[in-house]
């Protein structure tokens, strides 16, 4: 957020640890500390350091489709109106994230970016959460990723998250990678 009390409230961040903890100090009082709450609020992060281009990273909330206990209703329409404001931007590269336990044809954002982006210049898809992906499955996924059932003209990557219990036993970037690399 672009404003005095923002940049007072996240104070002077060194490192991650402390950027991690200044957004969630901002994001809290953006949402008056309930969790269920939603700001169209932007949280502005500047990265300044020799040699470094210009890039903004902006995180949008996923698509929501319904409502959950303690929300209003009103955030369905909120954040849609926020993913296609961002969306129409010409200079918005578009991560289009897609779950791949998910089948890519109920994947909204897809579509969303086609809207937006017909020559496909400016959009990637991310798959995630490979490993939530069903046994036998696995070949679907391939196939997305190798730019076979929905292709993009800049095609796919995969990412995956250490879950909550990989990072309680410390397990490695690396390892998680390898892991993933090996099942597809």
């Amino acid at each position: 957020v672009d404003s005095p009390e923002a940049a007072k409230l996240a104070g002077n961040v060194r490192n991650a640890a402390e950027l991690t903890a200044a957004i969630e100090r901002v994001t809290s009082a953006l949402t008056a500390g309930s969790p269920t709450a939603f700001s169209s609020d932007s949280i502005v992060v500047s990265v300044a350091a020799p040699d470094v281009p210009d890039l903004t990273l902006v995180d949008l909330p996923g698509i929501v489709r319904t409502v959950t206990a303690g929300q209003d209703a009103s955030v369905i329409q909120s954040v849609n109106e926020m993913i296609d404001r961002y969306l129409a931007q010409e200079r918005t590269i578009v991560l289009a994230i897609v779950p791949a336990n998910q089948d890519v044809a109920t994947v909204d954002i897809l579509e969303r970016a086609l809207r937006v982006d017909p020559s496909g210049e400016r959009t990637i898809g991310v798959l995630t959460k490979p490993d939530l992906v069903g046994e036998g499955a696995e070949d679907e996924v391939v196939s997305v990723l190798k730019n076979e059932r929905k292709p993009l003209r800049l095609g796919y990557v995969m990412v995956k998250n250490r879950s909550a219990a990989e990072l309680k036993q410390g397990r490695s970037l690396g390892g998680a990678a390898r892991d993933v690399e090996r099942r597809y």
